[in-house]
């Protein structure tokens, strides 16, 4: 593509096309942005480049800008532009406008510009719905799906996502398909699931094309095509998209519906392993240990294994396990607990770690709580999901809680990145946005990805415009 220039994009609220140095809102929840010019494919505008607070530029994808709204022509006030564009945005909602309702809605749900409301936004969601506003649709399905301020209802969130995805919605497209994958709300239908990721895959989604892929591997809903699932998780993983780069990787390094090469599957592994996908390190540690692609080294096999058991992946734990001991080494270890460093009986409690072993979690869980009591933070995490879910003891929520905390407040990125969770969704505590945030925040700012993408950026003025 080339650099920005000056195109036509029609603005949604006046039908006039929207010029560089337009202050603007968008009802994807960009709240306000100044547009510095577009990218063009074959004369279209297919980006818009933005600057909205943040430092240098941003660009969105044009399909995600269908509802935009222009509050300033060529103002470089973002701030104002901002108080503005909330007086608009109220005016506009309350008489009816779609857009208006699902714009305003974004901002209570974020917590953008106004304090956040989901109840708040919710309302505004129904209207804007009932219109047939597709965002509104999508936004609204995912609340009833999650049961988030509104009643946990899976036909009503199907519903809505298929009002959505009729009218050629990629992400509504794309969470239809899941619906309709595990039977969420409506009937199990393999076939119209790989339809809908289709449909959005061919749109961009990485998440569809990822899906898409798994389903032409598996052979679930479409005839297996193992060059086609290679095809569709090569397009998600050219977005980034790290279980997609993980997958590639396994059918390089298998020669699976493409010809094999240790080399690209090890680059391939390498960057799902940055963005946190635990079944690349194990793919990375029995890569090391059998020299494959690499000469063998057992000290980094062990260093992959040792990661992936962190994580909790079984097969990664396994692996360690017979790289460094058995479960004997490990009862010695737990004889001598006092004397032994606590990240010797964390590390021992990851290799002895057996889902399906009562005896094995029950000596996973005692070396884990010894290095917990010790101060060691990620066995107070691993401590804290075997409370969660019973396993080595009896399942115990405010234990569970207990030990997340001390881990997040040790810097456990995982554990702060869990408990923002928890505290989003009201699981096993009172549900606390503002707390939810805190945590998001401390977990990103160490580079965890999936805080990362929970966190609510706020524009650089930082105002409550009321």
């Amino acid at each position: 593509m080339n650099a920005p220039v000056a195109s036509q994009l029609v603005c949604y609220a006046d039908g006039e096309p929207v010029q560089p140095g337009d202050a603007v809102l968008f009802d994807n929840g960009m709240f306000p942005a100044r547009v510095e010019g577009f990218l063009l494919n074959a004369g279209t505008p297919v980006m818009v480049v933005l600057a909205d607070g943040e430092p240098g530029q941003r660009t969105v994808p044009v399909h995600q800008s269908r509802s935009l709204v222009r509050v300033a022509r060529l103002t470089a006030d973002v701030a104002a532009a901002a108080r503005l564009g909330l007086q608009w945005l109220r005016a506009q909602s309350d008489q009816g406008a779609a857009h208006a309702q699902f714009a305003l809605a974004n901002l209570y749900l974020q917590g953008m510009a106004v304090q956040a409301d989901e109840a708040r936004a919710a309302t505004l969601l129904e209207p804007a719905a009932a219109q047939g506003h597709s965002l509104a649709l999508q936004q609204l399905g995912m609340l009833y799906r999650d049961g988030r301020t509104v009643p946990h209802d899976l036909q009503k969130a199907a519903g809505h996502f298929r009002r959505a995805a009729e009218q050629g919605y990629a992400p509504a497209q794309y969470s239809l398909g899941l619906a309709l994958r595990v039977g969420d709300g409506v009937p199990k239908d393999l076939r119209q699931a790989v339809h809908w990721f289709r449909q959005a895959a061919e749109q961009g989604v990485a998440d569809a094309q990822f899906s898409l892929g798994w389903q032409c591997e598996q052979g679930e809903g479409t005839p297996q095509d193992l060059p086609q699932a290679v095809a569709w998780y090569r397009r998600a993983a050219q977005q980034g998209h790290g279980p997609a780069q993980c997958n590639l990787a396994d059918k390089y390094e298998k020669g699976l519906g493409v010809a094999p090469d240790l080399s690209q599957a090890l680059n391939l592994y390498m960057e799902a392993a940055r963005k946190g996908v635990v079944a690349a390190f194990t793919s990375l540690g029995r890569m090391h240990g059998e020299g494959r692609g690499v000469p063998r080294n057992d000290d980094e096999a062990r260093q992959w294994f040792e990661r992936a058991a962190r994580a909790g992946d079984a097969d990664g734990a396994k692996a360690l396990k017979a790289l460094r001991g058995t479960d004997a080494a490990a009862q010695a270890l737990l004889a001598n607990a006092a004397q032994t460093p606590p990240d010797r009986l964390y590390l021992a409690a990851l290799q002895v770690f057996e889902p399906d072993d009562p005896e094995a979690l029950a000596l996973a869980f005692a070396l884990h709580r010894h290095a917990a009591e010790r101060g060691h933070a990620e066995a107070q995490f691993q401590l804290s999901f075997m409370y969660r879910c019973g396993l080595g003891t009896a399942a115990h929520s405010a234990r569970a809680l207990g030990w997340c905390r001390k881990a997040a407040e040790q810097g456990l990125d995982e554990a702060q990145y869990t408990l923002g969770q928890w505290y989003e969704s009201g699981e096993m505590m009172l549900a606390d946005a503002k707390q939810a945030q805190h945590w998001y925040q401390l977990a990103a700012a160490q580079g965890h990805a999936g805080a990362s993408a929970r966190v609510v950026k706020r524009p650089w003025w930082k105002l409550k415009l009321r």
